[in-house]
């Protein structure tokens, strides 16, 4: 996503994603990813993912997050993601620090992302983007 710091994710796999997503975490067809490293400054507790909207991908930030693949949140994260809509979840507002371009790919790979700034009306609907790209020679 980012390049200042070779950040990784991987897929999700969970028993409860179903044998037709071959067990990986899925929003509209496309698999949720996990931050696995990369950047400084994250606790082991925090939760960074990365999951499609339907137009853009929105990558989020929990602090504490990890919680929710121990045995207490299973089923509230199982529900979450079986019944996830951008929009009426209001992913963009809770949690949302990065977004890409809009996009129809399968996967976020050679698609553009912005780091969230400041937001309100005055900024349009998703507010200050930051571009993530390295800028150098253009």
């Amino acid at each position: 996503v980012g390049e200042s710091y070779n950040e990784t994710y991987t897929v999700i796999e969970e028993d409860w994603a179903g044998s037709q997503a071959q067990g990986v975490v899925q929003a509209y067809n496309r698999p949720q990813y996990l931050y696995t490293g990369g950047a400084p400054g994250l606790n082991a507790s925090d939760l960074v993912l990365l999951t499609y909207s339907g137009n853009r991908w929105f990558g989020g930030y929990f602090e504490g997050g990890q919680i929710i693949f121990t045995e207490e949140w299973k089923d509230f994260y199982s529900f979450s993601m079986r019944n996830y809509h951008a929009f009426f979840d209001r992913a963009y507002d809770i949690g949302t620090v990065f977004v890409s371009d809009v996009t129809t790919g399968d996967t976020p790979v050679n698609v553009d992302f912005y780091g969230v700034g400041e937001k309100g009306e005055q900024f349009g609907p998703f507010g200050v983007l930051y571009p993530w790209a390295n800028q150098t020679g253009r």
